[in-house]
């Protein structure tokens, strides 16, 4: 866990700041800046300081304890002489690459019998020593390495406190370990001044010269310069300038530039997990992607919500680029593929594509049982997940790795690689001892491979084959299904019929009625459940069937359904030993079960009433998969597909965009109009070169969002200056404390939609647009965006996915045909 803050450094006991002298320019436009005199930033009056934190659990498990311990014996010697007695670097220390924060060992009792370790530390046999207490484990020690690594953004920062928090056992938590770090330097412009409360008064604009300062009524040179607004806020009511006590300067939200994040993601959230500094983005909202998408910069947005933001491939490309692979081109954004696996999910074929303006587009129909069975890479027939003694996946289970392919990292040879990963493009040596010790299958490092293909268990489908058919629970929900108004039979004749309580007649003149068990009424008796409803779906006119299913009518019932990939429904190890599931895998493993019952009584030739009351529950475990489970009596409610799939599509959180910068904004009237400047490490972290405009626009969508194009001018300073009409265009001038954030084009098409804005800077919005396509995109809810998703599938129509859901746009090139890999 990490948290970054700031705080005002004390002078000394009790003292809060220090007392300045303020004068107050009435003529200092809004956002200018404070002036300060030099000789006070030379003396060290005025500092900006910088605090982060880096918390750690140390947990204890069922087989396994987390100890904070010097002797690490994975620890470099060099690095350990620096650690103090308890493991963690001695306060006061200047931070160096590679440095160890807090030394970790991990104790695997009984770890013998647990097969390879997992994570990034790898297990080492080393001499326990000698104890009197009988509770504790015998034998060597078998120890993993969990050390906490300073991050590269803190070299050259120091040790300030190292705080211990004991918490006690429960849930496995014995302590809580924070390290706190801070760094000082000189005041310069850019870093942000308080007030003495603590509150955010002004923003340095220049450092002057003593002799330029204005003079006090003593002679003296004043030490602080600012507006009327900022004064307002040092001296609250007090008439006139004078001597006022201003907080340490701070830097709460100063210059940051945020290149490619390369660390673990949330599969979830999409966000970062861990890092520090580098692992961050830039806000990317609503506000933002309308006003891209009203203007038609649809390049800039497709980057910044695509190549820039969510974009998986164009992370794992950056882990793999030092190897000696090239990739010029990232891929679509992640939220695209992560919609159509959910939509392939729910039963559903996906076709993506572009309309003639470039937008994209996407088109849904019912999925026949060939289709998805061409979606899979092959059938799970287990509801098991893993092996709870050796934590490896199950072949044929839920996560069966033939199915799904091998979790990336996974040792493997040659032959392995091509059988289980055949789109594998790279691969690499494993650079550590072979793990198995088998007298027949020994290996050296040279004949072992590992493959790295970070994304396959998020794009693998498998399939479940049904030992009956259903009916997928798409069409058999809202009060007139899509079911019931193509076969014109009510829904409770329906529900009748695939509860197995009534049989299906068809009469002599074709029209279709229910009986009773033991009724009888003339015509032909189609039976019960899914399987007599074949016959009626069948008998549909063409003409009656909806472009969605024309020539295809048998999609609305099927004896396969897709079970989408495992990395969307993830399971994870908890501290305590126990696993973490997504409520998917146990509506999955409820169906799957009842379907090998279902299939084990037919084998048997149980009773007819038996294999019903089976074929009734396999049907509502497959309605449960889609719809969730409601909450019942000694039972959780459970989320199914259904609700996942809404909650992608409502989903308009802001998105972190990196390869951005950001800065804070002064007001520089020597700027030419059409120009920044930025500081240096922004615009070489960025790659910023030759004449292309930037992108500049406020983190917090104020201002409707609005961005402005400007050409760049390299300085030294820590501050980004702009000219007058691009900080009134950005509205900064209203704020106490302006941020701007930079975004550099990347693509042809970005760079040229970046030089149309920069001559108009005020682009109007486009016209309205007469979309002949429906859009979900302002369903109120989730029974209004399935009957939408549901129509369009049926009336084979397109949906426009720009606008304000311009987060699912693409990156450069095609839209993906998802599954292919």
């Amino acid at each position: 866990m990490t948290s970054e803050t700031t705080a005002a450094r004390l002078l000394g006991p009790g003292e809060r700041g220090v007392s300045l002298r303020v004068d107050v320019d009435r003529n200092a436009a809004p956002g200018a800046g404070a002036r300060v005199r030099a000789g006070l930033v030379a003396d060290g009056a005025l500092t900006s300081v910088h605090e982060s934190v880096e918390e750690v659990e140390l947990r204890i498990g069922p087989s396994w304890s987390m100890e904070l311990a010097r002797e690490n014996p994975f620890i470099a010697e060099v690095r350990r002489g620096r650690l103090g007695a308890d493991g963690a670097l001695r306060v006061g220390t200047v931070i160096e690459a590679d440095d160890v924060l807090l030394s970790i060992v991990v104790d695997d009792h009984g770890a013998d019998a647990l097969g390879p370790a997992k994570g990034k530390g790898k297990r080492r046999e080393v001499p326990r020593p000698d104890r009197d207490d009988d509770d504790a484990p015998s034998g060597p020690k078998l120890l993993r390495d969990e050390s906490l690594i300073a991050p590269a953004s803190w070299i050259g920062w120091q040790v300030a406190a190292v705080e211990r928090e004991p918490v006690g056992s429960k849930d496995g938590l014995l302590e809580r370990i924070r390290v706190v770090v801070t760094q000082e330097r000189p005041l310069a412009p850019g870093d942000l001044i308080l007030s003495a409360r603590g509150v955010p008064a002004a923003v340095v604009g220049e450092v002057v010269a003593d002799e330029a300062m204005p003079v006090d009524p003593g002679g003296a040179p004043v030490d602080l310069v600012v507006g009327p607004r900022a004064w307002d806020r040092l001296a609250g009511d007090r008439p006139a300038p004078g001597v006022v006590e201003v907080g340490k300067a701070d830097d709460a939200f100063g210059q940051a530039v945020r290149a490619r994040a390369t660390g673990p993601y949330s599969i979830i959230s999409q966000r970062p997990l861990a890092g520090h500094g580098d692992c961050v983005g830039e806000p990317m909202t609503a506000a933002h992607a309308a006003w891209l998408g009203a203007r038609g910069l649809s390049a800039t947005l497709a980057e910044m919500t695509g190549r820039k933001s969510d974009d998986l491939t164009g992370r794992m490309v950056e882990r793999v680029r030092a190897l000696g692979f090239d990739f010029s081109e990232a891929g679509p954004s992640e939220t695209l593929h992560s919609l159509g696996s959910y939509l392939r999910a729910v039963g559903l074929a996906v076709a993506f594509d572009r309309d003639a303006g470039g937008r994209p587009t996407i088109a849904v129909r019912p999925a026949t049982a060939e289709e998805i069975r061409g979606w899979s890479r092959g059938e799970v027939r287990l509801p098991e997940t893993v092996d709870y003694r050796t934590h490896l996946y199950l072949e044929g289970g839920l996560f069966c790795p033939v199915v799904f392919g091998e979790e990336p990292g996974e040792a493997r040879g040659d032959d392995e690689i091509a059988r289980h990963y055949p789109d594998a493009a790279v691969v690499r040596p494993i650079q550590r001892e072979s793990r198995r010790k088998d007298r027949d299958e020994r290996r050296s490092d040279a004949d072992r491979r590992e493959a790295i293909h970070p994304l396959v268990r998020r794009r693998r489908f498998g399939h479940l084959e049904l030992s009956r058919p259903v009916v997928p629970a798409l069409w058999r929900v809202g009060k007139t299904s899509p079911l019931a108004r193509l076969t014109g039979i009510s829904e409770d004749d329906l529900d009748d019929v695939q509860g197995c309580t009534h049989r299906l007649i068809r009469r002599d003149d074709g029209s279709f009625t229910t009986v009773a068990e033991h009724d009888e009424v003339e015509g032909e008796d189609l039976g019960v459940g899914a399987s007599a409803l074949e016959a009626v779906v069948d008998a549909i006119p063409a003409d009656r069937l909806p472009p969605g299913l024309a020539g295809r009518p048998h999609a609305l019932v099927v004896d396969a359904l897709p079970i989408c990939p495992p990395d969307l429904r993830p399971i994870v190890l908890l501290y305590s030993g126990n696993f973490a599931t997504s409520d998917i895998n146990d509506l999955l493993r409820r169906l799957i079960n009842r379907n090998n019952r279902l299939r084990k009584l037919c084998d048997l030739n149980a009773p007819e009433v038996i294999i019903r009351n089976e074929m009734r529950e396999l049907d509502r475990m497959a309605e449960d998969l889609v719809l969730g489970k409601s909450p019942g009596h000694g039972d959780h409610g459970l989320v199914g597909l259904e609700q996942l799939l809404t909650g992608e599509l409502l989903r308009l959180d802001p998105r972190p965009v990196e390869h951005a910068g950001r800065a804070r904004a002064v007001r520089d009237e020597t700027v030419v109009a059409d120009q920044v400047r930025l500081p240096r490490a922004i615009v070489e972290t960025l790659g910023i070169a030759g004449d292309d405009p930037v992108l500049l626009a406020r983190p917090d969508a104020e201002a409707d969002g609005r961005f402005v194009a400007l050409r760049v001018e390299v300085h030294e300073e820590r501050v980004a200056r702009l000219g007058d009409r691009a900080f009134e265009a950005l509205a900064l001038d209203r704020d106490e404390e302006p941020i701007v954030i930079v975004h550099r084009p990347l693509g042809d098409d970005a760079r040229a939609e970046a030089t149309r804005l920069l001559v108009d800077v005020d682009l109007p919005a486009a016209a309205p647009r007469d979309d002949a396509a429906r859009s979900w995109v302002e369903a109120p809810d989730a029974e209004t965006m399935r009957a939408r998703l549901l129509e369009a599938a049926l009336d084979g129509e397109p949906v426009f996915l720009d606008g304000p859901r311009g987060l699912l746009a693409g990156g450069g090139g095609p839209l993906p045909e998802l599954g292919s890999s």
